[in-house]
């Protein structure tokens, strides 16, 4: 992995000077390359100074670091964060609806809800003074 990021940092250097409007005059159909839609939300990333080496180096990164078993495990609610030696629960802070997420086996979401509706009523009592 370390040979990876070598090269990412070698090739940041090397195209350090390019603009994006290089890089759109390069490749008209730039957008289409470097854009991606689903259920209605488009990620454009386009308009950065990602380029087709760069992005082959970051997918093979991700393939390396095994990126797809992290996200399940972190969808799971293992403990990945490795420095705090526990779960990271970005997930469960965004979660919609009633579907529990367990933590050593015990569900988190009722006091996840909680904690979210005492920094609720808390931002509403800064707001109104």
């Amino acid at each position: 992995m370390n040979k990876i990021w070598a090269e990412l940092v070698d090739h940041r250097r090397s195209t350090s000077a390019t603009t994006i409007a290089d890089l759109f005059q390069n490749n008209p159909s730039r957008f289409q390359s470097f854009s991606a839609e689903s259920d209605g939300i488009l990620l454009d990333y386009s308009k950065t100074t990602l380029d087709e080496t760069a992005l082959e180096l970051l997918l093979e990164l991700a393939e390396q670091a095994d990126l797809s078993a992290r996200i399940t495990e972190m969808f799971r609610g293992d403990q990945i964060n490795v420095t705090e030696a526990r779960s990271v629960l970005h997930t469960a802070l965004r979660r919609q609806g009633d579907t529990p997420v367990l933590v050593a086996g015990e569900d988190v979401m009722p006091e996840i809800r909680h904690t979210l509706q005492r920094m609720e009523s808390f931002a509403g009592a800064v707001r109104s003074g």
